[in-house]
């Protein structure tokens, strides 16, 4: 069958399937049954831990800023532990915290944010060869629209699929199946959101000459 469809869509439909086989390194767990939040949930959610569960003063971590630097660690393909390593200071370290409880409750709320939708795909992938492998020979043919306006989480989703995690340009196998994407660096528009136009300019690098 063909699917089309938006990153987070089709991802989505993936996870219904296979997430319950997803080994969370903090021991978080979802069912298939999983709700989506919304923008205005997850915004809600980091204000109750910012302001009622941390106390933490609003004037200085703004819940809209706190949720949009755990949103643009997680399009990073960042931890929190990754994010209080890369950002090593006090913010850092209280965002990174804002962020494991933030994790904590989603799950608590069988729940996943549009980021999720990206991130936990990309982790499945890595951990289970088997479950890479199915869905690998199920998209046999990928096309991606727009493609200077992926992100690196989103980029590492679509390198897991075509290839199968194989990372040597020489082992790639193209016989009965072919990457297609359409993107123009110039029209680069998502950059606040995590876009890195560069993904597009690496893509003979990264799939070779298939």
């Amino acid at each position: 069958p063909l699917w089309i469809g938006t990153f987070h869509s089709l991802f989505a439909q993936i996870l219904r399937i296979d997430i319950e086989k997803y080994q969370d390194p903090k021991g978080r767990k979802w069912t298939r049954n999983f709700s989506i939040f919304d923008e205005s949930d997850a915004q809600s959610l980091v204000k109750e831990i910012v302001t009622k569960q941390l106390n933490l003063d609003e004037r200085k971590f703004d819940p809209r800023s706190v949720r949009y630097a755990i949103s643009n660690a997680k399009n990073q393909g960042w931890t929190p532990a990754d994010l209080e390593r890369n950002q090593p200071n006090f913010r850092g370290r209280t965002i990174a915290q804002v962020y494991e409880i933030y994790e904590d409750q989603l799950a608590a709320n069988n729940a996943l944010d549009f980021d999720n939708l990206i991130w936990i795909p990309v982790q499945l992938f890595r951990q289970n060869e088997q479950v890479l492998a199915y869905w690998h020979q199920r998209f046999r043919h990928i096309l991606v629209d727009e493609y200077q306006d992926t992100n690196r989480t989103q980029y590492e989703l679509i390198r897991l699929l075509a290839t199968n995690g194989e990372t040597r340009r020489s082992q790639l196998d193209w016989r009965n199946r072919s990457i297609f994407v359409v993107g123009d660096a110039d029209q680069s528009i998502y950059r606040f959101r995590g876009a890195d136009f560069t993904i597009l300019l690496e893509f003979q690098e990264t799939f070779g000459d298939g």
